[in-house]
């Protein structure tokens, strides 16, 4: 009963307004290969993402806000990040160090 109490009582892994985003297709591109090379369980098709970014031939977003983020398996961060201005969004695993590295929305001046 006390490792169900601990679980219980263990402080919550998640962040709902998370201040980061991705900046780029590139930048998406290369998180996307490092999942694929670590073998995460949430990794991107690229190409079914950005026909799912297209608007008439141009990708809307330049930066992709996080909207979710969470530790996963204590071993990578799970974010949820909005692809297109209708607010569609899809989910990719990183490291806990390419996460701590995503740049801080309010930090940025444009």
């Amino acid at each position: 009963m006390e490792l169900l109490e601990q679980f219980k009582n263990k402080e919550e892994m998640t962040e709902v307004r998370p201040d980061k985003f991705i900046n780029g297709i590139t930048h998406l591109e290369t998180l996307n290969r490092k999942a694929i090379k670590a073998n995460y369980n949430r990794q991107l098709n690229m190409n079914g993402l950005i026909k799912a970014m297209d608007n008439n031939g141009e990708v809307e977003l330049l930066r992709f806000p996080i909207t979710f983020s969470m530790i996963h398996n204590d071993t990578e961060v799970r974010v949820v990040f909005m692809f297109n201005a209708k607010g569609e969004t899809a989910q990719l695993d990183m490291s806990f160090d390419d996460y701590a590295e995503l740049p801080s929305i309010s930090s940025t001046k444009d």
